[in-house]
């Protein structure tokens, strides 16, 4: 029986290649969510800011941002 350290099966790279291709499409696909939740979150706190300066009587303050951060 004859080994080969560091060869390739060609069915094998072939294989690793497609591998590759969907996990960089996974982290690609995570990032842009990430990315779309990031916006999202902004805006909301954005919008939640303008919305206690028009209005900063008593009981409507909901509290600063980092009142709401998760731990």
């Amino acid at each position: 029986m004859k080994f080969c350290m560091g060869c390739l099966n060609l069915k094998n790279e072939s294989f690793s290649l497609q591998e590759d291709a969907l996990a960089q499409q996974a982290f690609e696909e995570a990032r842009r969510r990430t990315r779309e939740f990031e916006d999202r979150d902004r805006s909301h706190r954005e919008e939640m800011e303008a919305r206690r300066q028009q209005d900063p009587s008593p009981g409507s303050n909901l509290g600063s941002g980092d009142d709401l951060k998760l731990r």
